[in-house]
């Protein structure tokens, strides 16, 4: 006897004939008369898990989309977190159910779970190439999305170098006074460039932590501070260099593939300061160099290269130290600001006429200044300073007003006697950390910035196993391209030159 269930008379028709051919509708199952895989009307199990039979066409159709509120994300708690993972991550919104599915910079939030409506949360997944501002992103079950860009950061909890650095090559008695970093050759690669006390010296990168040495441009004198700048409006980054012995400052010309053509340019007096920008608004890069009397003189780029020095200031601080550039108080017009050499200040100085510097400022200081550093340290808008305290293991930080000038210091630990500064993210929270090489000893050290212009207990790094003399160089500068900064340092004994790579987990 042949028994359906479900089927429909065209169906039942086949099986009355395959009943007299075959011998019966068993036969007909067996002999797969059913040609269709999607007759759900005999066999519902074909329909997926999406879909539902409709027994007038025998088909299997779609099921209808399921009824979903669209999800808000509000907030995220906290805000930063290794990339080591494990930490129990908070967020809040609206409309959170069933299995909702979180991803930080594309790693997934584990064992995520709905608490309310408005939270949910989960334990932050490790990243090994996350670092800085992440993007967060909320699934629901009904794959609805909502995204907030820089809404997290991964940061590097433990921060680490690797014990065994790079050696970049020199010649025995090589002491490095200050590293720089730009794409010298235009490959897309950052570029290293060490200042010693008569030579200029290049080192090409390859992009993943290798360097080839480049010929180093001996100049002689006694050179003190550089920069680069594009000259002479050929888009190649050019150096321009002071000479505190002699009366003249070097310009060392790029031919685009990190080799440089050095011109010496006679100036009325020897130089220290040195800062490069586009003063004049013409769209080539100009030099101010600070002369050690307190003139500031002013050298315009062209076509041709820069043009004969013109006394832009007097009575700068006499015996001035570095100099940095800064828009202290909003203009989008850059200002000078230089160390007080002899004198227990810092100046800041605006460009009020086409050929007018003015002081906009003077800020004490407890000590004679040294080395500067310029940053945002409170995340207001406005550029705050640093300045190193002669013969204290300190720093002296001071938050910019915004029109110009700084409020009264705070002192930071840097635990060594600073030389270099440089406020620059170290471990990816978004927060300016403080890096400082010494004047006195083989160490760096930094500070992690709290976002406030505050900084924690400085750590310090030991050179000796490496190499002798005094670290008084140390820049912070991702040079193999992973997204973490690495460490930059030069002393006054070979081998003069290491690269330090990231190697945080």
């Amino acid at each position: 006897m042949c028994i359906f269930k479900n089927a429909i008379p065209r169906t039942l028709a086949f099986c009355l004939i395959a009943s007299f051919l075959l011998g019966g509708c068993d036969d007909l199952w067996k002999n797969k008369l059913i040609v269709n895989p999607k007759n759900c009307a005999i066999a519902p199990a074909v329909c997926d898990y999406s879909e539902e039979c409709d027994y007038n066409t025998e088909r299997c159709v779609p099921l209808p989309p399921p009824t979903c509120p669209q999800i808000s994300f509000e907030s995220i708690s906290p805000l930063r977190g290794s990339r080591v993972g494990g930490e129990k991550i908070s967020i809040t919104g609206s409309q959170f159910q069933g299995n909702m599915r979180v991803e930080i910079d594309g790693t997934p939030l584990e064992n995520v779970s709905v608490a309310a409506s408005n939270l949910l949360t989960g334990i932050l997944g490790s990243s090994s190439y996350s670092c800085g501002p992440s993007p967060v992103t909320l699934i629901s079950t009904c794959f609805e999305r909502v995204s907030r860009e820089s809404a997290f950061y991964y940061t590097l909890d433990p921060l680490e170098y690797d014990p065994k650095p790079i050696t970049l090559p020199a010649p025995p008695g090589t002491q490095a006074l200050q590293i720089l970093s730009d794409d010298l050759n235009e490959d897309g690669d950052p570029d290293i460039v060490g200042i010693e006390s008569g030579t200029v010296r290049v080192y090409l990168s390859d992009g993943i932590g290798s360097f080839s040495t480049a010929p180093g441009n001996a100049l002689g004198g006694s050179l003190f501070q550089a920069t680069f700048g594009d000259g002479n409006a050929d888009k190649h980054r050019d150096l321009f260099v002071t000479d505190q012995a002699n009366a003249r400052l070097w310009a060392l010309w790029n031919s685009g593939n990190g080799a440089f053509t050095a011109q010496s340019l006679s100036m009325p007096e020897s130089l220290r300061g040195v800062v490069s920008a586009d003063v004049s608004g013409d769209g080539i890069d100009d030099v101010l160099a600070v002369g050690v009397s307190g003139n500031l003189y002013f050298l315009p780029g062209s076509a041709t290269g820069l043009g004969s020095a013109e006394v832009f200031a007097t009575s700068l601080p006499a015996n001035s130290q570095q100099a940095v550039l800064g828009d202290t108080n909003k203009d989008k017009q850059p200002d000078l600001i230089v160390g007080g050499g002899n004198t227990q200040t810092v100046e800041v100085w605006q460009k009020t006429a086409p050929k007018t510097f003015t002081r906009l400022s003077q800020t004490p200081t407890a000590t004679p200044t040294n080395f500067l550093a310029v940053g945002d340290l409170n995340g207001d808008g406005v550029l705050d300073l640093g300045v190193g305290v002669g013969g204290q293991r300190s720093l002296g930080v001071f938050l910019g007003n915004g029109i110009g000038g700084f409020g009264s210091g705070s002192v930071v630990g840097a635990g060594v006697i600073p030389r270099t500064v440089q406020f620059v993210d170290l471990n990816c929270d978004g927060f300016l950390d403080l890096l400082v090489s010494s004047s006195t000893e083989n160490k760096v050290g930094w500070a992690f910035g709290k976002g406030d212009g505050s900084f924690a207990t400085a750590t310090l790094l030991d050179l000796s196993p490496h190499q002798a003399g005094i670290t008084q160089a140390v820049l912070g500068r991702d040079v193999d391209f992973d997204g973490t900064i690495d460490l930059l340092v030069g002393s006054t004994q070979s081998p003069a030159y290491l690269v330090f790579p990231n190697v945080s987990p």
